[in-house]
């Protein structure tokens, strides 16, 4: 069967948010991606889990902190957008990093070379002196709250978290109910200090700082066992091992770093992350680069050996040094009483008992006869003879059928042709399988060996070893001027998904309805199935359309080339205005249209002519001139006779119909 669906996905938060799936879910919260609809972004949202919600001081801390943490500014740090509630969601919206945690690399991985360390703490230490600057202490530094973004940066989340949840008493919660002198966080990066007191300062994120520091390093816990409270007695007891004693290839100035970092007494520690960061970028400086690219001592991590006189610790703990089991989680402890104090009935070894001897905890209740004990001596004695025997007879045996055999050396990120070389070496042959893609190891080079590097191999025999194909990336096609169908497709066969919703946006080359660009833009290169969104062309944006009427044609026409329309006429007698001017238009003034649509004109023509001036002329001539501008002629002559026109009518320059009758007088 499935996993339940998720209540919040498919809402909308605050009117807001609207939860698209859900990511992870913690002790304290569940975290979603979602889609801020107001600005159109995707963000992370942090929804408390009820019970927290429930509880009106957590909340009241919770708006504190969270507060807080928003006016935190690095590029470190996983911003804070808002905090709200929503019918009784409690919730953080914050910034989405694609990616993944230091724990999927780690998981992947194994242990770091001290490179690739450097290239983690600098920036988490970076992020920490930020917020110790600000007056701001974490109080939960570990590989969960560490994000590895796709393209290579580093941020630190959850500030202000941790102490929303401690804040103001002796109590914590994370998951689990409450209660005196109860103390919650994630155990295996809890200071001495917080353990004992529930107290904080910067020293205690730069514990947790030097223990994530030794985990990169060794790919282990240091301390680990059966219950939260053993590995929270280590803590108060133990100092943290030399992470040297994992990994013999490191450098005595990388234990030292970590050894000052987790110092038991906080004033021993670097004062605050600023300070552990510059002691981190000294060392780093010191180091050649052989040391810091140290591909023998990385990849998978071996099983450690139990830490040198430890005692003895109850419930079945596992030494300091060992690996980190499934307690290495936020949990909910009882805090033991100070230092030197019985931890409980069942809590350890009684303050002051060597080690190896039992104290008031897990005294013996009465003495073994010193008989007793000679005779367990030597039976003991004989069985470890004849456990020996049997093995070392095993062993002739499996040589016998075996043939002799030889350690797999490493060849991890190096090229085909190095490792080809050292497996010649060592008298081994190499067969290169089928290329894979890898966020983290460069293309070319090993990614893993079959068998793993330390292992043994007969003589002679060969080593499968897998390329890098480095990070699997599609190039987002250019999907310019094509149909929404064409681009979905182009962008399924690159291995990319397509948004949900499209974009749109106007164009005045690309018409409505196709492709206008993406985002990503074209040739940006993303991890499969990426998400890209379509942005559709709506054609031209509409512009005004100017007012020409009264305007000459000329200039009307000139107008509206100018704004991007085209113009057609039509002419309409009209006498009441010159000839040639724009009586109306359609569409009319100021309808917003697209470019290059068509404004329709109609432009006067008037059928009135001028009458000429003819006075003086010889009567036939005047005649003759009217007659041919389409006037009709009345001549009135003298009693005395003549042939000179003194007088019209129409006076001239009127402007008449044509056809209309000019009366002249001759004398």
């Amino acid at each position: 069967m499935g996993e339940p669906a998720d209540a919040l996905v498919g809402t909308v938060l605050d009117g807001r948010y609207r939860v698209t799936r859900r990511i992870a879910r913690g002790g304290m919260a569940t975290v979603y991606e979602a889609v801020d609809t107001r600005l159109d972004r995707g963000v992370a949202v942090k929804v408390m889990h009820p019970a927290l919600a429930e509880d009106k001081d957590f909340v009241e801390r919770f708006i504190r902190e969270a507060r807080s943490a928003a006016r935190l500014s690095h590029p470190n740090v996983v911003s804070v957008f808002d905090q709200s509630a929503d019918s009784g969601s409690v919730f953080l919206a914050m910034e989405h990093v694609e990616g993944r945690t230091l724990r999927d690399w780690l998981r992947d991985k194994g242990r770091l070379t001290p490179r690739e360390t450097f290239a983690v703490m600098e920036p988490v230490l970076a992020a920490l002196a930020a917020a110790h600057q600000a007056g701001l202490v974490h109080r939960d530094i570990k590989p969960e709250n560490v994000l590895i973004a796709d393209d290579g940066r580093v941020k630190v989340a959850d500030f202000g978290l941790a102490r929303a949840v401690t804040a103001g008493s002796n109590t914590a919660t994370w998951g689990a109910p409450t209660g005196t002198n109860t103390l919650i966080g994630t155990v295996a990066y809890l200071s001495p200090e917080q353990v004992e007191k529930g107290h904080a300062d910067q020293r205690s994120d730069v514990y947790a700082a030097g223990i994530l520091l030794y985990e990169c390093l060794t790919g282990l816990q240091p301390f680990s066992g059966e219950s939260p409270i053993q590995v929270a007695y280590q803590h108060v007891h133990y100092d943290v091992p030399r992470p040297s004693e994992v990994r013999p290839t490191l450098p005595p100035a990388l234990d030292n770093l970590v050894l000052r970092a987790t110092a038991r007494d906080p004033d021993g520690r670097p004062a605050d992350a600023g300070a552990f960061l510059a002691e981190t970028v000294a060392v780093r400086r010191t180091l050649r680069p052989e040391v810091l690219d140290d591909v023998a001592g990385s990849g998978p991590v071996p099983a450690p050996a139990p830490a040198q006189g430890a005692p003895t610790l109850m419930f079945g703990q596992v030494p300091p040094g060992a690996a980190a089991g499934p307690d290495a989680v936020t949990a909910a402890i009882r805090r033991p009483g100070p230092a030197g104090a019985a931890a409980g009935p069942a809590a350890g070894p009684a303050a002051g008992s060597p080690p190896g001897k039992p104290g008031a905890a897990g005294a013996v209740p009465y003495p073994v006869p010193a008989r007793l004990q000679r005779r367990r001596r030597r039976g003991l004695l004989a069985l470890l003879a004849v456990l020996v025997t049997t093995f070392a007879v095993g062993i002739g045996a499996w040589q016998v059928a075996v043939g002799s055999s030889v350690t797999t050396p490493s060849l991890l990120n190096l090229t085909r042709d190095e490792a080809l070389a050292k497996a010649q070496e060592a008298g081994l042959k190499v067969r290169f399988a089928d290329e894979e893609h890898d966020e983290l190891v460069p293309k070319g080079q090993v990614l893993r060996t079959d068998p793993q590097p330390g292992r043994k191999i007969s003589e002679s025999g060969t080593i499968t070893a897998i390329l890098s194909a480095g990070p699997e990336r599609y190039a987002v096609p250019d999907l310019a001027g094509e149909t929404v169908e064409a681009a979905k497709k182009r962008l399924t066969e690159n291995n990319l998904t397509v948004a949900d919703e499209q974009g749109q946006k106007y164009s005045d080359s690309v018409p409505e309805g196709r492709v206008l660009a993406t985002d990503p833009p074209a040739g940006r290169e993303l991890r499969r199935d990426a998400v890209v969104k379509l942005i559709v062309s709506r054609g031209a944006k509409p512009v005004a359309v100017p007012d020409v009427v009264g305007r000459s044609l000329q200039e009307a026409t000139d107008l509206l080339t100018s704004a991007g329309f085209k113009a057609t006429w039509t002419e309409r007698i009209d006498d009441s205005v010159p000839s040639g001017t724009v009586l109306s238009q359609s569409p009319g003034p100021n309808r917003k249209l697209a470019k290059g649509s068509t404004i329709a004109l109609v432009v006067s023509k008037s059928d009135l002519i001028e009458v000429p001036r003819v006075i003086g002329m010889d009567v036939d001539d005047a005649e003759d001139l009217l007659e041919r501008l389409g006037f009709e002629v009345d001549v009135r002559r003298s009693l005395f006779g003549g042939d000179r026109v003194v007088s019209q009518d129409p006076d001239a320059g009127s402007r008449v119909p044509r056809g209309t009758r000019v009366t002249l007088r001759v004398f």
